[in-house]
């Protein structure tokens, strides 16, 4: 079967789960003019990518499996990402976007999302990774070294510090009670004990019992925004067992609210919370890998989200990432394909349709997307982190800051 025969039958399958629900909003169809290296047209967004190994054989699974900032203090962008086995590789940034591996920090087994945040208020990045029996906290000394502080685990781990409960997977961090320190949220991927834990941060990085939340019953991603503009930091999970996501709002008493469920087309692969039209509201993008396809549910500002108004193109999409890469101030999408390997980019047309660009070749089974500014003087650049060559992927963006 063809490339176009995949996407046609990717579409109608869609289309024929849409009309069966009633619950699919607009479809635009984007087929991109050709794959691989070399389709980005005589003068394309982003240089072709190069890719920088990872270790830890291989990824865990979505996006949640990189974390990016300034881990080090000297101004420039660096990559934290997980390798399945156990544990999470620093990737420095020099400020050009190129990366360098400078260290393996060894967690558990399973290590499976990378978060960072100050979690002492030392002014520097700590990092929480989860990982299949628990989770790892690492420290920095301000220069971008990291040691293991603390372990929770359910496991008979002899160093546990706390046993968490479930199976962590995918990690949040924010302050979710306003106490002015970073909490954890992370998703278990089973529903017992519960489907969403909230770990308080007591100021010296350390964390709390869980509290736990239902929510669906096999969880992937997690992430907090505001999804309602009261200020307070808010969770959405995509759940696989019930294909779709839920919104979970905070009560701002330290608890949260019912969770709302919300449909997406087909299993999802890859969630991200943006404000995607620009009116002000969080909106939710999806990677919807059976469905060849990404999605945009569309926020109203009080916690509810739109049908999916889906753009077909991408084979296969494992990953997402949002932002403007051409500098026009609309928030661009970047769909990644498994298999062929490649990043396919969408403009944004402002009227809630996309336009398929350039697509270009990266790490072979992609399974995270994020976005960077690894050159201070351009737009966003795209990292992405692949599963089969183990590696990280770098796209640098060509436009300048300030181009329209």
């Amino acid at each position: 079967m063809t490339t176009e025969q995949w996407r046609a039958a990717g579409a109608a399958a869609v289309l024929v789960a849409g009309l069966a629900i009633g619950g699919v909003g607009n479809v635009s169809a984007a087929p991109p003019t050709g794959s691989g290296s070399g389709s980005a047209g005589p003068n394309p967004l982003f240089e072709e990518s190069v890719q920088y190994p990872s270790g830890g054989l291989g990824p865990g699974v979505g996006s949640q499996t990189m974390a990016v900032g300034d881990l080090d203090g000297d101004g420039n962008v660096d990559v934290a990402s997980t390798g399945l086995v156990d544990g999470v590789a620093i990737l420095r940034g020099d400020g050009t976007g190129r990366l360098d591996r400078i260290a393996f920090y060894h967690t558990e087994v399973g290590a499976n999302a990378v978060a960072a945040a100050d979690l002492r208020g030392t002014g520097s990045l700590d990092l929480v990774v989860t990982n299949f029996l628990s989770v790892t906290v690492l420290f920095n000394d301000g220069h971008g070294n990291f040691t293991v502080d603390r372990t929770y685990s359910m496991d008979f781990n002899p160093n546990v510090t706390r046993r968490t409960g479930g199976i962590p997977f995918g990690a949040a961090l924010a302050d979710y009670n306003h106490d002015g320190r970073p909490d954890l949220a992370f998703n278990n991927l089973v529903p017992i004990p519960g489907a969403i834990a909230i770990m308080d941060n007591d100021g010296a990085g350390h964390f709390a019992a869980p509290r736990w939340i239902p929510a669906g019953i096999g969880r992937s991603t997690v992430l907090a925004g505001d999804l309602n503009g009261d200020g307070w930091p808010d969770l959405v999970t995509g759940d696989l067992g019930t294909l779709g996501f839920w919104a979970v709002l905070n009560d701002r008493r330290g608890g949260f609210e019912v969770p709302r469920w919300n449909l997406l087309p087909l299993p999802d692969e890859d969630l991200k919370l943006d404000d995607v039209d620009g009116d002000g509201n969080l909106d939710v993008v999806s990677a919807n890998i059976a469905a060849f396809s990404f999605s945009v549910q569309y926020g109203n500002g009080r916690g509810n989200f739109g049908a999916p108004q889906i753009t077909f193109g991408a084979i296969a999409p494992c990953a997402v990432a949002v932002a403007d890469f051409d500098g026009d101030g609309r928030k661009d999408i970047a769909a990644l394909q498994y298999l062929p390997s490649t990043a396919m980019i969408y403009r944004n047309n402002g009227d809630r349709t996309f336009t398929y660009l350039e697509q270009h070749t990266i790490g072979l089974g992609p399974q995270a997307a994020e976005v960077a500014e690894l050159r201070r003087d351009r737009q966003p650049s795209l990292v992405s982190m692949s599963s089969l060559s183990q590696d990280v992927a770098v796209l640098v963006n060509r436009v300048p800051k300030g181009d329209q």
